[in-house]
Order: structure tokens, then sequence, then C-alpha cells
């Protein structure tokens, strides 16, 4: 039986300046970019590419810091072309992955084998028609795909190549069960064990998980929903994201989930963070990035499998509605504790969301994130040095230092704070129901079982200044 439980999360944003990044951000292309993908070399740090919408990509042979045009002979740089997905085999080749056309689109692969100066070749994945994720399996080189198939909106395609993508095996599907309406957003991720191979995706009802453990050839009898989304207007856009620490860690063979979705008032979106330590039988979930009035979106994590370390990337909204910082969570303990930094030195514009994601690489404490603005595409320089260093010279912004977990609870709350202060819960009625001091680096634990459901607001008042939070009594 699937099983939800909580999870102590401690969660730290430093600031340096209101919002202010302190990693040097490096302008990609100007125009022409969205739906960003980005990817380290595993065999050579310095080399980088990154791939966007309308067969635009892109290479750098100095880690970022200046970026090349890739040649490619197949496809027209410009022309209608969508869902880019790279991917580094450990030989030093690339993989770029892509639609092009319309009615029916097809799906390409094209490879790299100098660093992404040059496409060598196209290969189509068999019956592959929209959204493709592609992960890789470090130990062999195989690349394992998922995807919308032409067969149908209500299933999770899944192929596999064993020779560089040269060729393919025929679709077959993840999804156990059918469902209405589009499975939406798939993405898959290989286990730390031979086989191991685990797929997230998203429908109108909420976030489903599947794995395998003979490499696709088998799955699970029957899908395990994560949990439904909060707000049945959410619909299906929330993206899912999923890694697997396939380091020597203490957390090696972890897996963690993360997406976006409205919250129960439908008022904004926030991210939530699943985590599993025994290969997805059951789930830790919480809220890991929130705010009271304004959204938070595209969440991409990935975990480098040098060290263990997860980092999420994402959009989180300001002022105007239209201007967004993009900013990192990063935990050194599986996930237990994610620290929160500011990654633009200037806040991305977004006007349309369609066709946005958000690009994230690491690899041996180098740390590459994509986004856009504007069409224009960017990514910053980021390595665990700098962040370990950048962190010991900050002092926390009381507006972020607060995490309260599970959220949503059915009465039982935990609260970290990282200062001493009072803590207040106000019902909608805005009347004090609960009222408490708190320690720093402590926690306390509050009961609002007797509570009729419903959303209540938290205030953590300290010398430092006042925060407010939301959380929701099932």
């Amino acid at each position: 039986m699937k099983k939800i439980t909580a999870i102590v999360f401690f969660i730290l944003a430093f600031s340096h300046g209101k919002s202010q990044s302190q990693f040097t951000n490096v302008l990609i292309s100007p125009t022409g970019c969205t739906e960003p993908s980005i990817c380290i070399d595993p065999t050579n740090t310095n080399r980088i590419v990154a791939a966007t919408n309308c067969a635009y990509s892109y290479y750098s042979a100095d880690a970022g810091l200046s970026w090349d045009t890739c040649q490619n002979d197949t496809i027209t740089r410009g022309q209608w072309a969508y869902d880019a997905c790279m991917v580094a085999d450990y030989n030093g080749n690339f993989y770029y992955f892509h639609n092009w056309g319309i009615s029916p689109p097809n799906i390409t692969v094209q490879k790299s084998f100098n660093g992404g100066q040059h496409w060598s070749f196209d290969n189509n994945v068999p019956a592959l028609y929209d959204k493709e994720m592609v992960c890789l399996r470090p130990s062999t080189n195989e690349l394992y795909a998922v995807y919308i198939p032409t067969t149908g909106t209500d299933k999770v395609g899944y192929s596999k190549s064993s020779d560089g993508a040269v060729t393919w095996t025929p679709a077959t599907y993840v999804n156990a069960q059918t469902y209405p309406g589009i499975q939406w957003g798939a993405a898959p991720a290989v286990g730390k064990l031979p086989g191991q191979l685990y797929v997230v995706w998203e429908n109108s009802a909420g976030v489903y998980f599947q794995k395998s453990i003979d490499d696709g050839a088998t799955w699970l009898a029957f899908d395990t929903q994560l949990r439904p989304f909060f707000n049945s207007g959410n619909g299906y856009n929330c993206m899912p994201s999923i890694a697997c620490d396939v380091s020597s860690s203490i957390y090696g063979g972890n897996l963690y989930i993360t997406w976006w979705e409205l919250d129960m008032t439908g008022t904004d979106t926030d991210i939530y963070f699943a985590k599993s330590t025994d290969g997805g039988n059951s789930w830790n979930i919480t809220s890991i990035a929130s705010d009271i009035s304004t959204n938070q979106k595209w969440p991409q994590i990935t975990v480098d499998p040098v060290t263990g370390y997860l980092y999420i990337v994402y959009y989180n909204q300001n002022n105007p509605a239209t201007q967004h910082d993009i900013r990192l969570l990063f935990s050194f303990d599986g996930g237990s504790t994610f620290f929160n930094v500011p990654v633009s030195v200037t806040p991305a514009t977004v006007t349309n969301w369609y066709h946005h994601y958000i690009g994230n690489s690491a690899y041996n404490g180098v740390i590459r994130p994509a986004w856009t603005t504007n069409d224009s595409l960017y990514t910053a320089i980021i390595s665990q040095a700098q962040l370990m260093q950048w962190l010991g010279t900050q002092e926390y912004d009381v507006t972020s230092a607060v995490n309260i977990y599970p959220n949503p609870s059915y009465g039982i709350f935990n609260i970290n704070a990282a200062d001493e202060g009072t803590i207040r819960v106000i019902d909608s009625e805005g009347q004090v129901i609960y009222n408490s001091a708190i320690e720093p680096l402590n926690y306390l634990t509050m009961d609002l079982s007797r509570q009729p459901v419903g959303l209540y607001l938290v205030t953590l008042q300290t010398k430092k200044g006042m925060v407010t939070r939301r959380i929701i009594k099932m």
C-alpha cells in the first residue's frame, strides 16, 4: 500500500541585499528561445550544450562563460520545433531530442560527437508524438525516452536505445491504468541499481508514479498516485520533475519528485517536493516554495551523480506579476534541509507561460541552470564551492526563514524558525486561535485537529520583522 508520511524540513533563505544574486549570469542567446534544456558533459565539465524551441542549440567549451551556435545540417533554425531535451553520455556525446513539424509532429534525436559544435544525424523515436523527456544510465549509456505516443494521449509511451540512439525498441506503455484526458509531462530517471527505472507524470487528477526493475520490460501492476491535486481547477501543466541519487553517498538510491500546482484556494501556485527512501513504495510530501499571494512555477530537479547533492531551480513571481526571479533550492542531506538562494541578477519577464520550462544540470560540483526572459536564454555560473562560500557570509532573510510541515495537514503541524519569535495562527474570521513562543533552530508541534477544515494564516514575529505563511487544515 502507498504510504505518505511527514518529513522534517528546514528551509533557510539567505540574501545579500533583497533577492540579489551573487552568481554571474550569462546571456546565451538574445532572441527566439523558450522551453530551455541544458546539459553538462560528464567527461569534461567545460563542455555544456543548451537547446530551446525552434531548433536553436548552443555550445560552450569554457564551462558556460561564452557560447556559440551549434551547426545543424538537417533541421532549419527558427522553424517550428519544440520540447527540447538535452542529454550527454559518458563517452562525451550529446543527444538533442525535440519535435518538429505539425500534424503530426515527428520526434527526432540528433547526436553530436564534438561537444555540440555539430549535429551529425537525425533519427526518429518510434511512435513518439509529443512531450518527450529522456534520461541516460551512466553505467551503460542506455537511453530511456518517455512521451505521449501516437496511439493516444491517455498513455505514457516508453522506448529504449542501447546503441547510442541509432535504434529504439518498439513503443510500450508505462501506465497500468487508464485515465480520462491527457497523460502529460512524463519524465524518467534511472535508479542506482541495474534495471531500476522510474517515471512520473500528471493528469487532471494528480501526479502519478511508476517503476520498473527490468529496464522497462515490465512495470508495476498499479500506478501510484502521489496525491490528488488540491484544486480541481488545476487541470494539467504542473510538469513534474524526477531525479534519483545514483552517487555513492549515504543517500544513494533516494528518489525525489517536484512539481507546482494551484493551492486549495486557487489564488496562486506553490512548489511541492516528494521523497522516497524505499524505491517509491512510500513517499514524504511537503511544500518547499510558497508565498501567500504570488506564484512559484516550473521547478526542475537534478541530483549531482558524484556528490548526491540536490538542486531545484524555479520561477518565483515578484512585483509586477510578469517579473520572476530565478531561484535555486539546494540540499546536502538527501532533501531533509533546503537552502534557497537567488540566481538571476535581474528578473525574468514572462508574459505568456505557454512553451515554458526551466533547465537544470549539475555534475561534480558544477551547476548550470537555464531560463528564458522575453525569449532570451540565460544561464548562471554556479559551483558548489561558491554556494558554500556565499552561504557562510549571508544573514537569513526573515521572510523566508520559517518552515511549516506537513502542509496541508489533518491537524498536526510542525514549525521551524531560524530566529526566536512569536508564532500566531489566525482563522478565516481574523481570530487568533494559537499563540506560542518559538526558539531559534528548534521546532514546535501545533495541534489544530479540532479546528474546522480550511485556510489559516501563520505569522512569525521576530526582532528582524514579521513573515506570514498560509497553512491548510484538511
